[in-house]
C-alpha cells in the first residue's frame, strides 16, 4: 500500500511539476493576452467594413409588395367618391440601382475602407511583435532575478563562513572587537540583500504569471548561453569600419518591415483619399436606377410595367461647407505627412540606438566575464591571506563585495542582451531570429 501511494505521489509531481519554456511562455501570450484578442477583433471588424463598402460600387436591388382589401364601403370608392367594383388590389415591384457617378465618393469610400483595414492588419502584428517582446523580457526577468537571488543567497552563506573564521582568530586574539562589528555588520546586510531580492524575484513571477493569464510561476527553463556565443561574438567582432554599413542595412530593413512605419504610410494614403472626396463633392451625382412592377385587382391579372430612369443632381448652394471640408481635408493630409515623418525619423532613431545597444551589450558580457574571473581569483587569495592573518578584514570584505558585484554585473549583462535583442526584433518587425544574425554579418 506505501509503494502504490508513493508510485502516486511521484506521478502527481511528474505531472503537475514541470518547467515552463519561453516557447511555452510565447504560445500562452498568444492564446491569452487580452489586448492581442481585441487588436485582433478589430481587424477583423476593419475587413468586413471594407466587404461591405467594396459590394457598394455594384447594383444593389430591392423587392416590394403591397397588398390591400377595404372592408369599409365609405373607403372602397375612387377619387371622386364613386363606388369602386373592387376593394381588394395587389401589387409587386423590384428596384434595381447602379451608382454611376458620385464624385468618387464611393469608390473612394472603399479604398479608404481598405486602407482602415490595412493599419488595423499591421496594428495587430504590432501588438503580436510587442507581446512576443514583453514576454520574452519579463521571462527573462524572472531568470535573471533568480540568478541574482542565488548570488545573494552565496555571498551570506560566504560571508558567514567568514564571520566563523573571524570569531576563531577574535577567540585567538588575533583579531580586534571592531573587525568581527564590522563583519556582523556585513553579515546583517547580506541577509537584508537576499530578502529584498527574493521580494523582486516573487513580485517578478506575479508579473509575468499576469502577464501569461495563468495562476503562477513557479520554474522556467534556463538560457542556453552557449547558444548565443557565437551571435555574441559577431557582435563584438563588428568592425568600426563597415559598422555604419550594417546600421544602414538595418534602418533599411526596419524602415520596410516596421508595423508603425507601415501605419503611418496608410494613414497618408487615407488622407490623399479624402482630400480627393472632399474635392468630389463639387462634382454631380449621377445614378441608374431600374423598377419593374406588376399590379392587379382582384382576380384580375396582373398588369406589368417597367421603368428606367437616369438621375442626376449637382451641388448649388451652399458650397461653403464643401469648401471647408477641402480645406479640414488638406490640413489633415498635411498633419498626416509630418506625422509619418516623424514616425520613420523616430524608427531611424530607435533602430540606430538598438544596434549600439546590442554591440554594447555582447561586449559587456565578455567585459563582465573576465571581471568576474580576476574577481573569483582575487577573492581566493584574500580568504587564504586572511587565513593566514596577513590582511585584515576589511580587505577580505572589499574582495567579497567586488565579487558579489562582478557576478550580479555578468548575470545582468547577460540577460541585458537578450532583452536588446528581443526589442531589436521587434523594431525590425520580425520575429525571425535569423534577420538580425544575416545583418550584422
Amino acid at each position: 500500500m506505501k509503494k502504490l501511494a508513493m508510485t502516486l505521489f511521484i506521478v502527481m509531481v511528474a505531472t503537475y511539476s514541470f518547467a515552463l519554456s519561453l516557447s511555452e511562455a510565447r504560445d500562452l501570450a498568444m492564446k491569452n493576452n487580452q489586448d492581442l484578442k481585441a487588436e485582433y477583433h478589430s481587424m477583423e471588424s476593419s475587413k468586413w467594413e471594407y466587404r461591405e463598402s467594396f459590394m457598394s460600387l455594384f447594383p444593389s436591388a430591392s423587392l416590394g409588395g403591397s397588398y390591400r382589401k377595404s372592408d369599409d364601403e365609405a373607403m372602397a370608392q375612387d377619387s371622386n367618391g364613386n363606388p369602386l367594383a373592387y376593394d381588394e388590389t395587389r401589387s409587386y415591384s423590384v428596384t434595381v440601382t447602379q451608382p454611376i457617378f458620385n464624385g468618387g465618393k464611393i469608390w473612394l469610400g472603399s479604398r479608404i475602407n481598405r486602407d482602415a483595414a490595412k493599419i488595423s492588419e499591421s496594428a495587430y502584428k504590432s501588438k503580436r511583435l510587442n507581446v512576443l517582446s514583453e514576454t520574452e523580457s519579463k521571462y527573462y526577468t524572472v531568470l535573471e532575478n533568480q540568478e541574482l537571488v542565488a548570488i545573494a543567497s552565496k555571498s551570506l552563506e560566504s560571508a558567514q563562513q567568514n564571520l566563523e573564521r573571524a570569531q576563531i582568530r577574535y577567540q585567538m586574539g588575533s583579531l580586534s572587537k571592531a573587525d568581527i562589528l564590522k563583519m556582523q555588520s556585513e553579515l546583517a546586510s547580506k541577509e537584508l540583500q537576499l530578502i529584498q531580492m527574493e521580494n523582486v524575484l516573487t513580485l517578478s513571477r506575479i508579473d509575468l504569471a499576469n502577464y501569461l493569464q495563468i495562476d503562477s510561476v513557479d520554474e522556467l527553463d534556463p538560457v542556453d548561453f552557449d547558444g548565443f556565443q557565437v551571435e555574441m561574438d559577431d557582435m563584438r567582432g563588428i568592425l568600426s569600419g563597415n559598422f555604419e554599413d550594417i546600421i544602414n542595412r538595418v534602418i533599411e530593413k526596419g524602415i520596410e518591415q516596421n508595423q508603425t512605419v507601415e501605419m503611418a504610410k496608410r494613414q497618408v494614403n487615407m488622407m490623399n483619399k479624402s482630400l480627393l472626396m472632399a474635392e468630389g463633392n463639387f462634382l454631380p451625382s449621377v445614378n441608374l436606377q431600374y423598377q419593374r412592377s406588376w399590379s392587379a385587382l382582384e382576380d384580375e391579372d396582373f398588369e406589368e410595367d417597367g421603368t428606367l430612369m437616369l438621375s442626376a443632381s449637382m451641388p448649388i448652394f451652399p458650397l461653403v461647407d464643401n469648401a471647408s471640408g477641402v480645406i479640414a481635408a488638406k490640413h489633415s493630409k498635411r498633419n498626416a505627412e509630418y506625422s509619418y515623418r516623424s514616425t520613420e525619423d523616430g524608427i531611424r532613431t530607435s533602430l540606430r540606438s538598438g544596434i549600439y545597444n546590442l554591440v554594447t551589450a555582447a561586449k559587456s558580457v565578455r567585459a563582465s566575464r573576465l571581471a568576474l574571473d580576476y574577481a573569483e581569483e582575487t577573492y581566493q587569495q584574500m580568504q587564504e591571506r586572511f587565513r593566514s592573518e596577513i590582511i585584515t578584514s576589511s580587505d577580505l570584505l572589499d574582495s567579497e563585495v567586488m565579487l558579489t558585484t562582478a557576478r550580479s554585473n555578468y548575470a545582468s549583462s547577460l540577460y541585458d542582451y537578450l532583452r536588446y535583442r528581443s526589442n531589436m526584433l521587434e523594431l525590425l518587425g520580425t520575429d525571425d531570429e535569423t534577420v538580425l544574425l544575416e545583418l550584422i554579418k
